[in-house]
């Protein structure tokens, strides 16, 4: 559980936006030593709704408002992702925002922050998701995009020819006597 504490600037500090922020890992209380990074000035803590862990998401995900900011823990849960992959995807996706390269699918970028850990409003989600391309790799074709494919013809064999495996020569008669056994058993 994360417990956000919010930290009063300094005597005679001007700080835009909502002053400082840190967010303590557990509800052990202590205070870290270096001073926490400043939170985005778009960010308002007092009406802050934070989804920290799947745990905390509700039933019927249509009741978290598209403002309730999630973590990247539940962001890779409801994308039904490993959080080690989702890691990966957001470095990549971040390098793709950086060089103007994103692709559909990227993970959204964002640069709202709880001490160093990245949240998105669940709108961004939704959003996210209703635009993500499909799974990819291993998908297939797309449905009505089958090419039929060519009749080939049947495999022709000169005989007399040799049998690979005991070097028996194959003959006409054999491949008759062969034919009217199969139909037989059948």
């Amino acid at each position: 559980m994360i417990v956000l504490v919010a930290i009063q600037p300094a005597r005679g500090e001007r700080v835009a936006g909502v002053g400082r922020a840190m967010v303590a890992a557990d509800g052990r209380g202590g205070v870290p030593s270096a001073p926490p990074p400043p939170y985005s000035s778009s960010m308002n803590l007092d009406a802050l709704k934070l989804i920290n862990t799947p745990d905390d998401l509700p039933a019927n995900l249509d009741e978290v408002p598209d403002d309730a900011y999630i973590t990247t823990t539940v962001f890779a849960h409801l994308a039904e992702i490993k959080p080690e992959s989702f890691r990966s995807m957001k470095v990549r996706s971040d390098k793709n925002h950086r060089e103007g390269t994103s692709r559909p699918g990227d993970i959204p970028f964002t640069d709202e922050k709880i001490g160093n850990s990245p949240v998105w409003p669940m709108g961004v989600y939704r959003t996210w998701m209703k635009n993500r391309p499909g799974k990819g790799v291993g998908g297939g074709r797309p449905v009505g995009t089958k090419v039929a494919k060519k009749p080939q013809p049947p495999k022709r064999l000169e005989l007399p020819a040799k049998c690979p495996h005991c070097d028996h020569e194959i003959t006409g008669e054999d491949v008759l006597r062969q034919k009217q056994a199969a139909e037989a058993q059948a």
